[in-house]
């Protein structure tokens, strides 16, 4: 039954995409969110495991090359989010060629890292050439809100009713239930901190433009989403996830211009953890539990292990490494711990070209969500601030978890480059406009071959009309 339920979801999700192509992108979201992974590995209807995810990126951008660049006329974009997410995938294909040649063995793993690389370049073109217009980018802005919000709901659901929702979950996380892991509410995000990071995104992205109104998405149902992603987040009890939540969200309470919604979240948020000993003993536990058999290792511990990896890694580096980068499939097999730590881990990874790749990523973006959020636009300056304040909550998890080799936490951060780029480039547009309105010819100095910008100063009045006569 539910195998026929997900076969006409794809057939109705396929028809809209092709009639309607800008709709299509928005039901990425729901679909990457709400994805039955073990029920889709069980079935494996597909070479590989790919995901009918993947495939829909593919429609995706074949419909969008075809429909709107080809028959419509439009001719493709590409720019900043586009070429870092083209370099990001020649920086992967590197490092897993060169990872492959190490071990001679898991050909698939490699090559399923490689397609996902694909997959994220067509994502981005598809995204870039979807948003025409400040409806677009707004659309596009609470869709992944709202979906965000609905994979909260299957984690909630997870919470009491483990068994008819583990479909959700991946093959990994049951094979850990199977092995004596803790059941932790993950829904279809993978692991707890893939959940915590695209909520806590998702939940600043929601503060960050609570000011901006929607037919649809109306505020009370923000209001209501926010809340049930804060819950997930606590459900999950991954201390990377509630602390990259927190912090940003104390400091939007003393800076910026949400100051008023976030000191309300935050009251909120502490009253609730206070009156309910189930959320607080829930963290307090993972806080104090965290050894791979459930042992006590205290708050300093993990961090200190976590160093310990790294440094280690470090040790181990070696030239070929430092110039082609090295999966952590490889340090996996031979036996090392991995890094939990993007700052270190991208250039064990990819290299010395991933870390300035990743530089030069984050330092584009800022510098385009500060233009955005100097526009006087408010659609456009809301999301210049919701892209600066993800990229607190992604700054805050390089700490102590991975960033690119995670397929949500990419997709949410390839999708803050493609806000920003377009967010900038439509800013400019409407400031081109402004401009063109400001010195927009008079109908009778047309005819003269005259206007605004010939005119003298004596021939405008105060309001910088021109003067007839």
């Amino acid at each position: 039954m539910l195998g026929i339920l997900v076969l006409i979801v794809i057939v109705i999700v396929l028809v809209v995409m092709i009639f309607r192509p800008k709709l299509g992108i928005l039901l990425l979201w729901p679909m990457l969110f709400l994805y039955p992974h073990y029920y889709m590995w069980q079935r494996q209807l597909l070479p590989l495991n790919i995901g009918i995810d993947d495939l829909f990126i593919c429609a995706m951008f074949l419909i969008v090359l075809v429909r709107q660049n080809l028959m419509g006329g439009m001719r493709p974009r590409f720019g900043y989010a586009f070429w870092i997410t083209f370099v990001f995938f020649i920086i992967s294909l590197i490092s897993n060629v060169n990872s492959y040649l190490l071990v001679g063995v898991e050909l698939e793993e490699f090559v399923k890292a490689i397609l996902k690389g694909v997959i994220t370049v067509l994502l981005a073109y598809s995204l870039i050439n979807s948003i025409d217009d400040l409806d677009d980018l707004k659309r596009l802005v609470f869709a992944y809100c709202f979906s965000a919000g609905l994979g909260a709901v299957i984690m909630i659901l997870q919470q009491f009713f483990p068994g008819p929702f583990i479909i959700f979950t991946s093959p990994y996380y049951v094979f850990g239930l199977e092995h004596g892991a803790r059941p932790v509410p993950v829904g279809a995000f993978m692991n707890r901190n893939n959940a915590a990071i695209v909520l806590g995104t998702a939940s600043l992205v929601i503060v960050s433009t609570l000011g901006l109104r929607s037919m649809y998405f109306r505020k009370s149902l923000r209001f209501t989403l926010l809340g049930i992603m804060v819950v997930a987040i606590l459900f999950t009890r991954s201390r990377s996830g509630f602390l990259c939540l927190v912090i940003p969200l104390m400091l939007m309470g003393f800076v910026g211009k949400n100051k008023g919604y976030a000191m309300i979240f935050i009251i909120i948020g502490l009253i609730v953890f206070l009156a309910l000993p189930t959320f607080r003993g829930a963290l307090f536990e993972r806080f104090g539990i965290g050894g791979p058999g459930g042992e006590y290792v205290g708050f300093w511990n993990p961090i200190i292990m976590r160093l310990q990896a790294v440094l280690g890694a470090w040790e181990r580096m070696t030239l070929r490494r430092l110039l082609f980068g090295q999966s952590q499939i490889v340090d996996i097999m031979f036996g090392y711990p991995t890094a939990h730590n993007a700052y270190f881990g991208i250039p064990l990874t990819y290299g010395f070209g991933g870390a300035i790749w990743m530089v030069a990523l984050i330092a584009i973006m800022l510098h385009k969500a500060k233009l955005m959020t100097r526009h006087p636009d408010l659609t456009i300056s809301s999301v210049g601030r919701s892209i600066r304040w993800c990229l607190v909550v992604f700054g805050l998890y390089c700490i102590v978890g991975g960033l690119i080799g995670n397929y949500y936490v990419r997709y949410s951060l390839f999708l803050l480059a493609v806000l920003a780029q377009r967010g900038a480039d439509l800013a400019w547009q409407y400031q081109l406009w402004d401009y063109d309105e400001l010195y927009m010819d008079n109908p009778d100095s047309i005819a003269l071959g005259e206007g605004y910008m010939g005119a003298n100063c004596s021939e405008i009045d105060s309001n910088g009309c021109p003067l007839e006569g």
